[in-house]
């Protein structure tokens, strides 16, 4: 499964990646998100997502199926 990790980020911080499965095929239509927030994305076809303009402090970010 896909674990919840707490990241830290600076002034307005902008947080970005790729989701793969643990074979590395991408993982596209996933839901990225911090709970309680208005910041959301979902990953495009080659699992890639990004999310700007995150106020500072320590954030759980947390993938899920859309």
């Amino acid at each position: 499964g896909i674990t919840d990790t707490v990241f830290p980020f600076g002034e307005n911080g902008s947080f970005s990646g790729k989701l793969i499965d643990a074979t590395g095929v991408p993982l596209s239509l996933y839901d990225v998100y911090i709970p309680g927030s208005p910041f959301f994305t979902v990953t495009d076809s080659s699992g890639a997502f990004v999310i700007d303009n995150i106020p500072e402090g320590n954030y759980m970010v947390y993938f899920s199926r859309s």
